[in-house]
């Protein structure tokens, strides 16, 4: 139970938090709203800037087993992260994307015989499965999945509130109703299935 405190989230890059964190404070006594925000892309990130958000949380992407909230990832939705990362928070900047992983990464492509966007994609393959593997382990000790927040027959936000000690102030139809616009939004889930097809 949270008292007197900032609540913590943690979740890998790409994998829904900001939705949760937003969705926790909307939901519960602490907003009171029953109102998200959801921009173009399906994201939330927009929740992480605001008054709000530093008031009552603060986030890591580092699955930190002290948190109060863990969201984990799946080894079944590595390429829907990626995605989102790169469309959520990097809007489509697939530079800016990769150099927050390899910030000399064009020193390493000056050897490269052609740096064109076919080089880059070359380059990006070989190193892709194991920054996924790398990125998304496992977090035994999570709260949620991923794969949860996709479950229409579940909602994870009254549990997630009750045990922080908060309490639920939205209904449950609103709660769904929101949640089903959320998930139209996520055009990126199921990429990796997709791909595999």
């Amino acid at each position: 139970m949270v008292t007197n405190s900032m609540i913590h989230i943690t979740w890998p890059l790409g994998c829904y938090g900001s939705y949760v964190m937003q969705s926790i404070y909307a939901y519960s006594n602490l907003g009171n709203t029953s109102e998200l925000t959801i921009n173009s892309t399906g994201s939330s990130h927009d929740f992480r800037s605001s008054a709000e958000q530093k008031k009552y949380f603060v986030y890591s992407h580092n699955s930190d087993i002290n948190a109060d909230v863990c969201i984990q990832s799946l080894e079944s939705r590595r390429l829907d992260y990626m995605n989102n990362q790169l469309v959520k928070q990097e809007n489509n900047d697939i530079v800016a994307s990769i150099q927050k992983s390899f910030p000399e990464f064009k020193e390493k492509l000056a050897s490269w015989p052609d740096n064109s966007v076919w080089a880059l994609r070359e380059w990006i393959s070989f190193w892709l499965m194991d920054n996924m593997i790398s990125a998304y382990q496992p977090a035994l000790h999570a709260h949620i999945t991923t794969d949860d927040l996709f479950d229409t027959d579940k909602n994870v936000f009254p549990d997630l509130i009750n045990r922080l000690g908060l309490t639920v102030t939205a209904d449950d139809a609103t709660m769904k109703l929101n949640h089903q616009q959320w998930i139209a939004q996520q055009y990126y889930h199921n990429s990796q299935h997709m791909c595999k097809g």
